[in-house]
């Protein structure tokens, strides 16, 4: 098991690297800064792509299918793994379109690709579409896999977008079972999709995240994959004076999950 952060414009590289986060998961559209990562001693662990950015009121653009193959193209670069954001994508048919006309890349490919859980936003109001149950992810990764025909798709827990639903996370990592690769941590208070680091609203459920819960449904599964912290708006909160500190803060939290998860049963 192993901890990472989610790559932002101006991020600190020095700073964050210092506090010991080497490992990072960048927006494809931000790719450009992957070389400065590696010149500053980090790791290009993942790839992260909007299923949004493939669609169009609802449809495939015309060069989608283009868009995932430039995408898995620089995960191949970097030995790294994807991550299909699917945020305010109501139909799985919009992906499974996309997988399909890539099929044959993806099976040349050593890229393994992770469905992340998502939602839609509605004015504020959040509700589930066709990738918020543990459930429904569970069977499009087989689905996808058969399609394939090889075990190239996972799934990526993002914990703040299940929470935003009132989604049980432990009940949703024991569902997702070893599918599970990647946890995306960051909390919020289920009104807002803030990413802040975690325990900002506590651990009351009707504040935020019980953690505790979460760590045990990860021990149930053995999880060993990766905690990528997509948390940088929590540096908003404080004093450019404070960045370290909070840095590090981040860095520490993630080692008493791993040590959490690993202690648990």
């Amino acid at each position: 098991m192993k901890s990472g952060i989610k790559y932002v414009d101006g991020m600190d590289l020095h700073g964050v690297i210092k506090a010991g986060l080497e490992d990072f998961e960048l927006d494809y559209t931000g790719c450009k800064s992957a070389d400065m990562i590696l010149e500053n001693g980090g790791n290009i662990d993942g790839i992260a792509i909007s299923l949004c950015d493939f669609t169009d009121k609802g449809f495939l653009k015309e060069n989608a299918s283009q868009i995932f193959r430039d995408a898995m193209s620089v995960a191949d670069r970097y030995n790294a793994y994807i991550v299909i954001d699917t945020a305010n994508v109501k139909k799985a048919s919009v992906l499974e379109q996309i997988i399909d006309e890539c099929v044959n890349e993806i099976v040349a490919s050593d890229v393994n690709i992770f469905i992340e859980n998502g939602y839609t936003n509605d004015n504020g109001r959040f509700y589930h579409n066709d990738y918020s149950e543990g459930s429904r992810l569970v069977e499009l990764t087989d689905k996808l896999n058969m399609l394939a025909g090889c075990d190239k798709f996972g799934i990526c827990i993002n914990v703040g977008h299940a929470n935003l639903l009132g989604i049980n996370v432990r009940d949703m990592v024991r569902v997702c079972g070893k599918k599970t690769g990647i946890m995306h941590i960051n909390d919020n208070d289920g009104k807002g999709d803030y990413h802040q680091m975690p325990y900002t609203f506590g651990t009351n459920e009707s504040e935020g995240q019980v953690w505790d819960r979460i760590y045990k449904g990860l021990k149930d599964i053995n999880f060993d994959g990766t905690l990528s912290f997509e948390t940088f708006p929590t540096m908003n909160s404080f004093p450019k004076g404070m960045s370290a500190s909070v840095l590090k803060t981040i860095c520490s939290i993630g080692e008493y999950m791993a040590e959490r998860i690993e202690n648990e049963g």
